[in-house]
């Protein structure tokens, strides 16, 4: 069994969107990188600095500045009393004292960008960093009405605005002349000197990348300490990292994280040190959102120390855990298989280590001789069932050997919410008797595709009439269509005679143009429409306008007119609608004909629906009368019926027809009875009884035998959404609810590890079908997420799920997502499920309460 995985792939790190392109250059500038100061922005900023200051010093209270070095008698010793006029001697400011008029200044609004280029610009680059580091170092406090500056002793938090100016001074040095950098240089050098773990420090190595053992002293310190101080420091330390073995260091360091919008530091971080930054990640602090994108990230990061923390998660059962673990298994198999055999035995572990190996069988085979004995041989011990295949084992032989490590496994799964109640772990198989095939249902025990009948040759008989054309319309349905369009009745109620007369020769003629055909076909007088029906037939050209009020009006009259709309191809799915009440032989065959087809299948669906026998009795005459593609979709379409309890086909040909036309009917019927296509989908290995949880009967005292188990599966695999296979119903009334849930969970969990397969869609469909509230609590985030991971479409089938189950909490999780979602478009298409499963449960359009 050979394998598709791309070894090479294993090495990569695919960084989300957030973080893509994000990361920090901080080497020096190419000359067409330099970066520029615009001038008036400095003019601006120091017209703003000069009101501020004015407006501070006015104000009752004094401004008292208790830092060390700095004079009583004025900035830069000038003469006279501390004012905002002696701030204007730009050129006599030393560092400390352009550090002392901005922390003065608190106000939000201040461009703190344009502080640094106004030190830059009158002063230089040197004199920028000398400042900045200054301002780091002064402390804003309130004695009274006195504005206090003290100096700064903690090392934690952010100044407000220091980012920004921490960023915006990183691009001037890049982009300084080479003389005026090494100045820089020099001056950080000196001031980071005897400052070990602080401001300084920090500064100097995120400033200047050429100085790696700047960022290695200052990580040296912060290891003594035992931590990274949160704050400034820790996002300034973290972009400083220039490879893979500093960012393991830095990242143990980090107790706690809290993320912004601004995510450039840690895109540093994570484009330079990969794999190795993933020790960053492995706290589990802070807020519940932090802790999900930290988990999904190391869900996408290659090496061992991501796999290895989500393990651990994993094994501390912490929310999302289970899910990123499934996702990285996804992006790295190999890794995955290596680490997950290896570690300790534990229930969690090895369901995901189960998961993996089915998910690529060959694979699972190849990394196994690369493994210690106790681990290969876990592994092997998965791989030969799948290679032996399902067919080899008897009924019972798959449950007698089920595994325990895999019952808690859709307990495992990762809840949106820490606080949900986790439901208690269903028994193992080896706990409970398994049931007997016998005391089954026949559904159940010998559904219809394992059972092969003789087939007979066609009989054609021909000379059978149809019934009359019928419409049958639901309450108020009519009403409604004939009100689609109300303004035409205003177009129409002042025509005189005379222009009547002329509209209906330009119609007859053929010369009325679409916008005009549509109102007078459905307001016009009668008499003077239904003339034209004899001999006209209108062209494609009126397709475009909605022909339901004109089919309300007239009813049987309108058939001619709608059957030549009817016959163009480029609006099957509306063709289908505007016919639902229309009851014909050649309306029976077209819904023959797009039953066949999965996107129009639930369409044509209603219209069987609705007409029950009237339906068989338009559909048995035509079929009957020739062989090929129109009979092979009429019996289709009959069997489709009768599977649902529409009709029952073979009474009502009896009734209608006689016994010859009976007998061919249910010869249809017995060759694939109920819903059942020609050819069975084939089960992935994933998907086979002994790779799933027990399933439990009613009561909890006896699991279903690994035979019943594959036809449920079966059962699901040949649902449609809208259109389940028929015998579910009762099935489910057959087994315990929350195991069956968790049964179709463990299947969607293994389709997830498989990446979603599209040939497996309808694992999703059976969460509907099977699901209760915890699956729609775990399946809610992922219909968020799954459109900005190209999963549109998925997401759009997740809201049917949750739609299907119908609970308060599905219909909640829904509520939520036509408000929150993340594209405009599940958001309207959450909406119109809301709507509908509400209005089915009588509780309008709000979620239920």
């Amino acid at each position: 069994m050979t394998s598709t995985v791309d070894e090479g792939r294993e090495d990569v790190f695919d960084l989300p969107a957030p973080f893509r392109g994000r990361a920090l250059v901080r080497d020096r500038c190419a000359p067409d990188e330099v970066a520029t100061i615009d001038p008036e922005r400095v003019a601006g900023w120091r017209a703003v600095r000069t009101t501020k200051l004015t407006e501070i010093w006015d104000r009752p209270g004094r401004v008292v500045c208790r830092l060390p070095g700095w004079r009583e008698t004025g900035p830069a010793g000038l003469a006279g009393p501390v004012g905002p006029a002696q701030f204007e001697h730009f050129d006599l400011l030393s560092p400390q004292d352009a550090a002392v008029a901005e922390a003065t200044v608190t106000a939000p609004d201040i461009d703190r960008g344009a502080v640094i280029d106004s030190w830059a610009l009158l002063r230089g680059v040197p004199f920028a960093v000398e400042a900045f580091i200054a301002l780091l170092e002064i402390r804003w406090s309130m004695e009274g009405r006195d504005i206090v500056l003290l100096p700064e002793t903690s090392v934690v938090g952010e100044p407000r605005g220091t980012w920004p100016m921490a960023l915006r001074l990183l691009d001037l040095v890049r982009s300084a002349p080479e003389a005026e950098h090494r100045r820089a240089c020099s001056a950080a050098g000196r001031l980071r000197a005897g400052y070990p773990g602080g401001f300084r420090s920090a500064v100097a190595a995120f400033l200047f990348p050429e100085r790696p053992d700047w960022c290695a002293e200052a990580v040296d310190a912060h290891g003594k300490r035992g931590h990274l101080p949160h704050g400034l420091i820790a996002r300034m330390t973290i972009a400083s990292v220039t490879g893979p073995e500093p960012a393991r260091t830095v990242g143990a360091l980090v107790t706690g994280w809290t993320w912004g919008d601004d995510v450039r530091a840690e895109a540093t971080l994570f484009t330079l040190g990969g794999g190795a930054s993933a020790p960053f990640l492995a706290h589990r602090g802070g807020r519940s959102a932090d802790v999900r994108r930290m988990i999904r990230l190391l869900s996408r990061m290659p090496g061992d120390d991501a796999a290895l923390i989500l393990i651990d998660d994993l094994r501390a059962d912490r929310p999302g855990a289970h899910e990123a673990l499934l996702a990285s298994g996804r992006r790295f198999p190999r890794r995955n298989l290596r680490l997950l055999a290896e570690a300790a035995p534990d229930t969690r572990v090895s369901a995901v280590l189960r998961l993996q190996v089915l998910a690529d069988p060959g694979l699972a085979a190849a990394v196994a001789v690369e493994l210690s004995d106790a681990a290969r041989a876990r592994v092997e011990a998965l791989v030969e069932p799948t290679q032996r295949g399902s067919s080899a084992a008897g009924p019972n032989e798959p449950v007698q050997r089920a595994q325990k490590d895999i019952s808690g496994l859709a307990a495992s799964a990762s809840k949106p919410e820490p606080t949900m109640v986790r439901q208690p772990c269903m028994p193992t198989a080896t706990d409970l008797p398994i049931a007997a095939l016998d005391e089954l249902p026949p559904t159940l025990a010998a559904p219809p595709w394992t059972v092969r009948p003789v087939r007979s040759t066609p009989k054609v008989i021909k000379g059978l009439i149809p019934p009359e054309p019928t419409i049958a319309w639901q309450p108020g349905e009519r009403e409604q269509w004939m009100a689609e369009r109300p303004q035409w009745r205003r177009v129409h109620a002042d025509y005189t005679e005379q222009r009547l007369r002329q509209a209906a020769a330009e119609v007859a003629a053929g010369r009325a143009l679409p916008v005009e055909l549509g109102p007078f076909l459905a307001w016009a007088p009668a008499e003077v429409v239904l003339p034209l029906f004899e001999h006209w037939r209108p062209t494609p050209r009126w397709l475009g306008l909605d022909p339901k009020a004109f089919l309300a009006r007239f009813e049987l009259d309108a058939l001619p007119l709608v059957a030549a709309w009817d016959q163009d191809a480029r609006c099957k799915a509306e063709r289908a609608r505007v016919l639902l009440p229309v009851a014909t032989p050649a309306v029976a065959a077209l819904m023959a004909k797009l039953a066949r087809q999965k996107s129009l299948r639930e369409a044509a669906g209603d219209w069987f629906r609705r007409h029950g026998d009237v339906a068989v009795r338009h559909l048995v005459p035509g079929a009957l009368a020739r062989t090929g593609a129109a009979r092979e979709e009429a019996a289709a379409a009959l069997r489709l019926m009768a599977g649902h309890g529409w009709s029952d086909p073979g009474a009502v040909t009896r009734q209608a027809y006689g016994d010859a036309a009976a007998g061919e009917v249910e010869a249809w019927l017995a060759d694939r009875p109920g819903p059942v296509p020609k050819t069975m989908p084939v089960l992935p290995p994933w998907a086979e009884p002994d790779n799933l949880p027990p399933v439990l009967l009613a009561g909890r005292g006896r699991v279903l035998p690994a035979g019943a188990v594959r036809h449920l599966v079966q059962m699901l695999s040949i649902s449609e959404p809208g259109a389940p296979y028929p015998d579910l119903p009762a099935i489910r009334e057959l087994c315990d609810p929350a195991s069956a849930a968790r049964f179709a969970r463990a299947l969607f969990e293994a389709w997830e590890l498989a990446a979603y397969p599209p040939a497996q869609g309808w694992v999703l469909t059976a969460q509907g079908l099977l699901g209760d509230d915890d699956t729609a609590d775990h399946l809610s985030p992922l219909i968020r997420r799954w459109p900005g991971e190209g999963g549109h479409a998925r997401a759009v089938a997740g809201l049917d799920v949750l739609a299907a189950i119908g609970s308060d909490r599905a219909l909640a999780q829904l509520h939520d997502l036509s408000l929150r979602g993340k594209s405009t478009a599940l958001k309207d298409r959450a909406a119109e499920r809301v709507q509908a499963v509400a209005a089915a449960r009588g509780l309008g359009s709000g979620p239920a309460r």
